[in-house]
């Protein structure tokens, strides 16, 4: 056999052992020893003697014999370095005591912006606006409840972090901008999702202003987070930034302004950026070929759906969601106001057993709309209510808001409404608070604060507003709340006032 050939069949045995050896580290460390101590012994300056190890001789007629061990050589000894393969590791273990304390990781996604469709930016943004509205110098510290809520709402949208709850007061000026500007943020996102929609020819028509505008909204929002002392940029801002950027170079659109850092905005003109992007917005919506058509044909459409009424007065056969989707329709597709006459005058028949629960913000606009009307048609305004209807329960409310300060929001002021709720309750003052649409939740919160407010009454069936909103201010200043999906006599205040918070008013008395 030649040397070729036994190199050839050795190097399967030793490809086998080079594995084992680099799964099993103890062995290997064992084998990198023996490999040391035979390159001492091989290297050493007298010609080497072969080790002697005990040799027991069989039993035979002569005695055994033992031979000792040759001695170890003396130190020092030159030890030739043995060449170590480039992946050879030799394990290192540590205990608890000496492992090097190092700074946690924050997870990836506190790094990276947030994702999502431009709807789904558009409502983190929106929630965070109504957070920072909340953050004013009396309300730096949120109660529990108020903070619950605001944060279950933001578990339902994705990677929506309220990081402006983690700040201490901050003048209310900052507060006021960087609320407006996540508004105009949101505002933007929605714009360029509505510009995306439109056809090819009036996508690049529009494509300049849609994305100068956007761009200006976005570095708004970044400046208002800057100049609140924010550690980082937004992450939805960072968002529409990305948006803007990747559609600019798709529709081939240079935008000279707000993409650079160096080039800011002024964080109080969210307002203003808000206000041009609902112009910018209205003149992207795509008309209809005949816009008074459609309107008629939804209306009739309208009737249709709610003829089953005539059979079924309680409206149980009706197919609400529906009736609610065409009203949605007519105010939101063809703008029809919710005081249009033909569709007010469909809805007020039906305000009896129209459902309240679930209803869209479109469809429950014309609703109180419709109510409001017909509140105008059938009560008086100047007539008093005589004292002699009040019932029993009028009488224990007296007895427990006496000299008493009540907020009413919501509804129309009506004269003789507030003069028979000061009468039939004994109070210092009923302060009506009547206020337009979309009105900001804020200028409630000064009303309710005053020293001497026992109760705030919200008049759900006429008020727009988000009840979340003004409960939290009575949290906050410690009133106590009712909402009132009724009328306002006094029989039907002193009912909701017993049933929701009767327990309490009778405890403090």
């Amino acid at each position: 056999m030649t040397t070729e050939s036994l190199a050839v069949a050795f190097q399967p045995l030793l490809l086998r052992l080079f594995d084992f050896l680099a799964d099993h580290p103890e062995i290997r460390t064992e084998v990198g020893r023996a490999a040391k101590a035979l390159a001492t012994w091989s290297e050493a300056d007298a010609s080497p003697e072969r080790p002697t190890l005990p040799i027991v001789v069989s039993k035979s007629s002569e005695p055994s014999v033992v031979v000792e061990p040759i001695p170890a050589r003396p130190e020092p000894v030159v030890v030739k370095a043995v060449p170590i393969p480039a992946d050879f590791r030799i394990p290192i273990r540590s205990t608890l005591d000496d492992e090097p304390q190092i700074a946690a990781v924050r997870p990836l996604s506190e790094y990276e912006p947030a994702q999502g469709s431009p709807a789904e930016i558009a409502a983190r943004c929106r929630l965070k606006a109504e957070t920072t509205r909340l953050l004013t110098d009396g309300q730096a510290n949120l109660s529990y409840e108020s903070r619950g809520e605001l944060m279950r709402q933001a578990n339902e949208l994705r990677q929506c972090r309220l990081w402006m709850l983690e700040l201490g007061a901050k003048p209310p000026t900052a507060w006021r901008n960087l609320a407006a500007a996540y508004e105009a943020a949101a505002a933007a996102a929605e714009m360029i999702a509505g510009w995306n929609n439109q056809a090819e020819a009036e996508h690049e028509r529009k494509a300049s202003d849609v994305l100068h505008l956007a761009a200006e909204a976005q570095a708004v929002l970044y400046a208002a987070v800057e100049s609140i002392g924010a550690d980082r940029p937004d992450y939805d801002q960072i968002a529409v930034f990305k948006i803007i950027r990747d559609e600019g170079d798709r529709a081939r659109v240079f935008i000279k302004r707000y993409l650079t850092r160096s080039d800011k905005a002024d964080p109080a003109n969210g307002p203003d950026v808000k206000r041009r992007i609902a112009e910018l917005t209205g003149v992207l919506k795509k008309p209809v070929a005949d816009p008074e058509k459609e309107v008629t044909k939804l209306l009739k459409n309208l009737r249709f759906k709610l003829k089953p009424l005539d059979a079924d007065p309680s409206g149980a056969t009706v197919e609400w969601p529906r009736v609610y989707a065409v009203i949605g329709d007519l105010m939101e597709q063809h703008r029809v106001p919710p005081s249009h006459i033909e569709l007010r005058e469909i809805l007020m028949p039906v305000l009896s057993v129209a459902p309240t629960d679930d209803v869209p913000n479109a469809a429950d606009r014309a609703l109180r709309e419709a109510r409001r009307h017909l509140e105008e048609l059938n009560e008086p305004i100047d007539e008093p209510i005589e004292r002699a209807s009040y019932s029993a329960e009028v009488s224990e409310v007296r007895s427990m808001l006496s000299g008493k300060i009540v907020v009413f929001i919501g509804g129309q002021a009506r004269r003789y409404a507030k003069s028979a709720l000061e009468d039939a309750f004994d109070l210092e003052e009923c302060n009506w608070i009547c206020t337009p649409d979309h009105t900001s939740t804020s200028v409630f919160e000064a009303p309710i604060a005053r020293a001497n407010v026992a109760v705030v009454l919200l008049a759900t069936r006429w008020s727009n507003h988000d009840y979340q909103n003004v409960k939290a201010f009575c949290i906050n200043y410690g009133k106590l709340f009712v909402k009132l999906p009724t009328g306002y006599h006094p029989n039907q205040v002193a009912s909701e006032i017993l049933d929701q918070i009767g327990d309490k008013l009778r405890a403090g008395r």
